[in-house]
Order: C-alpha cells, then sequence, then structure tokens
C-alpha cells in the first residue's frame, strides 16, 4: 500500500475521527482535503493544522458533491485516496408515534447514501490513481444491532455489506476498498457523557483509533477492527442470539447519545479494551510456508480395553508431546521434522482425540486421561522425559510433573492453565467467557459440541489456529468429529466452563484442580519453557505475568503474534528454541 505522497479526501473530516485520520496522513507526506458543513470549524482545524485543504460541502447534497467533485478535480488533478467517514446517530424507540421522521431519513441519507454519492462522482478521478482506495467508516455496529439506535445499526451495516460488494467491483479496475469498524470513540458525539474516572471504562480516543487503522492500512487489511469490534465481530458468527441480547439488555436513558451506547458496551467489553503490552521482542507474524502434510506413520498401544494412536521417531530421552483441544497430535506434524535428531519424539491423542479410541463409558475425564499417559509411559519404559504440552495435554503433562518429578527432565508447555481459577478466568477474552456461559450446562454443551460440532467447524478451527488453515490441515482437525458419538469426548472431558457460574471465585471440580496444578507449579523445581504469544487465548496478558511471578527455574520466550494453537503459527520458531533449551538440559545433566 502506498502511504506517501497521496491526495486523500474525508469527508466530516473537521473532528472526531476524520480529524485524527487527516493528521495521520498529513503526518505521513500526503495532500489532506476536509470537507463538513460547519465553515468555523474547517477553518479551526486549518489554523491548527496549515497543510489541510479543505471545501464546506454538505456530502447529503447531489449538486454539493457534483460540484465537489469537479472542483477538486480542477485544483488537485483528482483524488488517490477517499475516506467516507462522515455520518450521525439518532436515539429512538420505534414505538413512539412522536418521532421525527425526517430525521431518520436523514440519518440514512448521511450514513449510507452519501457514500454511494461519493464514490459515484469521485469514481472517474479514482480509476485515473495507480494507487486507488476507497475507506468506508462505518462501525462495529455493523455486525450486532444496538436496538436503541435502530437506524444507525442498519446504515452501518448497509455499509459494510456494500463494502463487501464493491470490493468485488472495483478489483478489475486496481481500487482497493477497505473499511474501518470503529468501537465507542471519544469524539464530539461523546462529549458530556457521564462516564466512571477509570481508564478501563473510557472510550477510545481518536489517535488511537487512528493508530490502529493506519496498522490495517498499510497492511490493506480489508476490515479494520479496533478494540471491541473484533469481540463484536467474532461473537456475531459464534453466538449471535446471545451477543444480541447482552447488548441490547439496558433500557434507554433520557441523557446523552454515546453514555446510552456506551454503557451498554463498556459492561461486557471494557476488560479487553487494556493495552496489553507486557511483551519484549518484536511481534512477529505467522510464519509462512507452513506444512500441512503428515509424514509419520501411526502406530497403536493397546492399554487395557483402549487402544492409543501415537507417532514417535528418533532415539535417546524421550521427549512426549501432549495436544489440547480440540485438537490432535496434528498439531506437532511441523515440530517433530525439527527436534527428532539424536532425541526420541513421541506424539499421542489422548483418549476420544484423533485415531485413539473411545472409552465406551464416554468418561475421559482429567484423571483418566491421566492414568491412560501413566500407563503408555510405563508400557513404553520411557525415564528421563521431558513434556511439551498445551491445554489438556499441558494438564496431564503438569500433573505428571508434580506427581512424579524424579521421571522429568524438563516441561516445555504453552497456553496451560497453571493458575487459580480466578486468575485464569478473569484474563480470559470476552468471547471466550462468552462461550463458556453457553457450554457450561450439559444441555448447552452437548448442544454446540455433539449436535452442532463446534470443535468440527472450519470457524472453530481456523479460530483456535489464528490463521486460515489450508483444506489438507482442516481435514486432519475436523475430521475424528465427523462421527456424533466421538463428540462427547469434549463434553465429558475436563470443564472450564463451569467457573463462569462463580467468575472462577466459586467451589468447582475445575476449580480444585486449578488450585492443585497451580501449588504444585509454584514449588516445582524441574526446568521448565514457556512460550506466549500475543494475544493467546488461554495464557493473555495476566497469566504470562504469573507466570513469570511464579515458576521457578523457568525460561521464557515470546513468539510473536498468535491464539491458542502456537504451532500453527510459529512452528520453525518454536522447533529451534526447544532444542536450544533441550541441549542445555542435556549438558546440565552430563
Amino acid at each position: 500500500m502506498v502511504t506517501s505522497n497521496q491526495k486523500v479526501l474525508i469527508t466530516g473530516g473537521s473532528s472526531g475521527i476524520g480529524l485524527a485520520l487527516a493528521q495521520k496522513f498529513l503526518e505521513n507526506n500526503n495532500t489532506v482535503i476536509i470537507t463538513g458543513r460547519n465553515l468555523a470549524k474547517l477553518e479551526k482545524v486549518k489554523a491548527e493544522n496549515p497543510k489541510v485543504h479543505f471545501f464546506q460541502s454538505d456530502v447529503t447534497s447531489d449538486a454539493e458533491v457534483r460540484k465537489l467533485a469537479k472542483d477538486i478535480d480542477q485544483q488537485f488533478g483528482g483524488i488517490d485516496v477517499l475516506i467516507n467517514n462522515a455520518g450521525i446517530m439518532l436515539l429512538l424507540d420505534t414505538g413512539h408515534e412522536a418521532n421525527d421522521l425526517t430525521r431518520q431519513f436523514a440519518e440514512i441519507d448521511i450514513n449510507f447514501n452519501s457514500p454511494i454519492r461519493l464514490v459515484h462522482y469521485f469514481l472517474p478521478q479514482l480509476k485515473k490513481s495507480k494507487e486507488a482506495v476507497i475507506v468506508n467508516v462505518s462501525s462495529g455496529l455493523a455486525y450486532v444491532p444496538f436496538a436503541q439506535a435502530p437506524v444507525y445499526s442498519a446504515t452501518k451495516s448497509a455499509l459494510h455489506f456494500w463494502t463487501r460488494s464493491i470490493r468485488l467491483h472495483l478489483k478489475p479496475h486496481n481500487i482497493k476498498v477497505l473499511e474501518l469498524l470503529p468501537p465507542v470513540v471519544d469524539t464530539p458525539l461523546a462529549h458530556g457523557a457521564d462516564i466512571a474516572e477509570d481508564d478501563n471504562l473510557k472510550p477510545m480516543p481518536p489517535e488511537k483509533l487512528a493508530q490502529a487503522f493506519w496498522k490495517g492500512y498499510i497492511n490493506s487489511k480489508e476490515e479494520i477492527t479496533p478494540g471491541i469490534s473484533t469481540q463484536l465481530k467474532i461473537m456475531s458468527r459464534l453466538a449471535p442470539k446471545f451477543i444480541f441480547k447482552q447488548l441490547n439488555k439496558k433500557p434507554i436513558p433520557k441523557n446523552t447519545i454515546v453514555r446510552t451506547l456506551f454503557l451498554a458496551c463498556a459492561v461486557l467489553f471494557c476488560s479487553n479494551l487494556k493495552a496489553q503490552d507486557p511483551y519484549l521482542g518484536k511481534a512477529t507474524k505467522v510464519e509462512k510456508g507452513i506444512s500441512a502434510e503428515m509424514p509419520f506413520e501411526s502406530k497403536f498401544i493397546q492399554l487395557g480395553d483402549e487402544k492409543v494412536h501415537y507417532v514417535e521417531s528418533g532415539e535417546g530421552d524421550p521427549i512426549l508431546l501432549l495436544h489440547g483441544l480440540p485438537s490432535n497430535l496434528y498439531i506437532w506434524r511441523n515440530i517433530i521434522p525439527d527436534i527428532d535428531e539424536n532425541k526420541k519424539v513421541i506424539a499421542l491423542d489422548f483418549l476420544g482425540f484423533g485415531k485413539s479410541s473411545f472409552p465406551s463409558d464416554k468418561n475421559v475425564s482429567v484423571e483418566v486421561q491421566y492414568q491412560m499417559l501413566k500407563d503408555f509411559i510405563e508400557a513404553k519404559g520411557l525415564k528421563n522425559i521431558t513434556f511439551w504440552v498445551q491445554d489438556i495435554g499441558s494438564i496431564a503433562g503438569m500433573l505428571y510433573t508434580i506427581r512424579e518429578p524424579q521421571n522429568v527432565k524438563g516441561l516445555a508447555l504453552f497456553e496451560a492453565p497453571f493458575m487459580p481459577a480466578d486468575v485464569m478466568y478473569d484474563q480470559l477474552p470476552f468471547s471466550f467467557k462468552a462461550f463458556m456461559r453457553l457450554t457450561r450446562t450439559q444441555e448447552g454443551n452437548e448442544k454446540w459440541m455433539v449436535k452442532r460440532n463446534f470443535a468440527g467447524k472450519k470457524l472453530s478451527t481456523n479460530f483456535f489456529a489464528g490463521r486460515k488453515l489450508p483444506k489438507e490441515a482442516y481435514e486432519f482437525y475436523s475430521q475424528p468429529w465427523d462421527e456424533e458419538e466421538r463428540r462427547y469426548a469434549i463434553t465429558n472431558g475436563p470443564d472450564p466452563a463451569s467457573l463462569s457460574f462463580t467468575k472462577g471465585r466459586g467451589e468447582s471440580e475445575f476449580a480444585d484442580l486449578l488450585t492443585y496444578i497451580s501449588n504444585g507449579m509454584k514449588e516445582s523445581t524441574v526446568p521448565k519453557l514457556y512460550f506466549y504469544a500475543k494475544k493467546g487465548l488461554v495464557n493473555r496478558k495476566e497469566a504470562v505475568e504469573y507466570a513469570m511471578e511464579n515458576f521457578k527455574n523457568a525460561t521464557f520466550h515470546y513468539l510473536g503474534k498468535g491464539k491458542h494453537l502456537l504451532t500453527e503459527s510459529h512452528p520453525k520458531q518454536m522447533s529451534t528454541v526447544f532444542s536450544q533449551w533441550f541441549n542445555q538440559l542435556n549438558e546440565q545433566q552430563d
């Protein structure tokens, strides 16, 4: 994306989001033109930003927009970037017959009709540009409607779908079409809102929004969703009824517009607005060229009534790889080849997962999986084990490390529940907490996991992986869940959703398990290697800080950007760091 020496037109540029975007483009040596209806505001912006150009223009007037296009073409030779930012929001209850119909139609005109009008009249200029871009500023409410602003929500949703459509139309003309979907922003619309003196309850400053926009803009990101807009997008797909109900359960107050909208959202999402930056180093992106091939021969071992699937390679002290939800040993396919030289590497499927058998009584509790792990270790005669574990695999691996430390050389882990229940629950993202509420009862759990096969859906797998997986990889993750009966392996295992009943502050089997593990991990002196990513899923900022404060004899490695299945985003980096750490363990034992 070209970011300098462009001619940029921003509607509604005299304040708020439009002004912040104008200043960002000015900082990067662009010619910036803003429009607005209020001449005094435009002149004030010009006085404070001498390099900006302005035209007084009403974007709802066909004649004025047509004249604006003509004047800009004559004075500047056309534009390269069009940012449709102008908009208004009206609160109303449709049940009141006294509502002003004219104002509602005006809201439709400025929020939706005007971008269509601007694109129509400026299209000839954009077609002449070598690097043309259209940015439509909609709203996070394009994903989930805010019932107290029905026309506003409808226009932003319409703008969202119109943007997606014209993106296809304009691609052959070399015109990029992006969309900025802001959360609640501290604009003039918010002035006078009665918001608590708490940084977590403040709307996003326009400057911060502009920074988030710029990051997406330079990477040509089609949908830029700062702050809570990301959660709205995710939850509109995962649980649309739930998020709509949560967003609209507050009554309409008789004061400012933004207070109404903001207080309805803040209770749900304020914890996610905190800047999460305990991370040292560069937030590296997902690695390229990650193979989807599974190059290992399946092996099986009979343990009592159950058959356990595993793969194995190499010689020497064993490295045991244990997967988590909602996956199987396939997550280790790109790890094993890079660490198996002079090392015995084994990855196995837990009972009910991958190709391992599913117990006839459907019991795949923590202790059942742990006993299977112990039986596997004994049957294979594994000594001086190094674990590399994640999620439910980390529960089994940490339990073994706590109970059998004499047989453990080291413990590498990521995305693991090693903290007390309240710490774990508090730091989880809103989307995770919301899904926990949906699945905390047996009925809800079976509805989502068994009947709807959530774990086998592409959306679920891609969400956990933090990237769009190729078809070949997706099939390895989804195929084990094709059989409906096997999906009970998820519902009958560890139950983190139970924490949502008391927000991690009450009694439950899973809370007791976390207490046991967290106490054991604080006391453990077994060498540890902890991988973490920004922002993670089970391990976010507070989890990373907890590990750094409480782990003994630990090495910490920040990978960069990642979600839950970090081996799907940074396999080469993880393999390299693990191998170096493992070699150091060998040197210390020699």
